[in-house]
């Protein structure tokens, strides 16, 4: 009966330690995408702003939902990394988990973009957007320089 007990406990850790296992290859695996789903998003509202403020597409009236949900977004990135997960589709070098204090900054650079962007849309002042979307494009660029694996 002692033996039965022992054994069945035995292989109940055992699934346990399995299951716990595969359970952090797969939150791993989906920090990955939820990152990934961020960034993509940015890039989407992003470019829907550039096209709008250049006029080549889109709807004028349009631009402050645009920056509105990028201001929503940025404020999720810096939490969206902080689960030092990899995978093979992962872009994200090292780096951003080596260095916390410069990808912090990088951060911070985006959100501040993102601010100046959010005020200038409220003006209505086209240089104003135009220099914003180029300034927050930038902080885009500047953090995958040092942070994304080259495309």
């Amino acid at each position: 009966m002692r033996r039965n007990i022992i054994s069945a406990l035995t292989l109940i850790s055992m699934v346990i330690g399995v299951s716990t296992l595969a359970l952090a290859e797969t939150a791993a695996e989906d920090a990955v995408k939820y990152r990934q789903n961020i960034m993509k998003a940015l890039s989407g509202h992003g470019g829907a702003v550039a096209l709008i403020a250049s006029g080549k597409a889109g709807v004028a009236g349009n631009m402050g939902k645009h920056v509105g949900s990028l201001a929503d977004l940025v404020a999720e990135v810096a939490a969206a990394f902080e689960q030092n997960a990899t995978s093979e589709d992962s872009e994200a070098l090292p780096k951003v988990w080596t260095d916390p204090e410069g990808f912090a900054d990088a951060v911070a650079e985006l959100e501040s973009a993102s601010a100046t962007l959010s005020a200038a849309a409220g003006s209505g002042d086209a240089k104003a957007i135009e220099a914003a979307v180029k300034d927050f494009r930038q902080s885009c660029r500047d953090c995958h320089d040092d942070y994304r694996k080259d495309d």
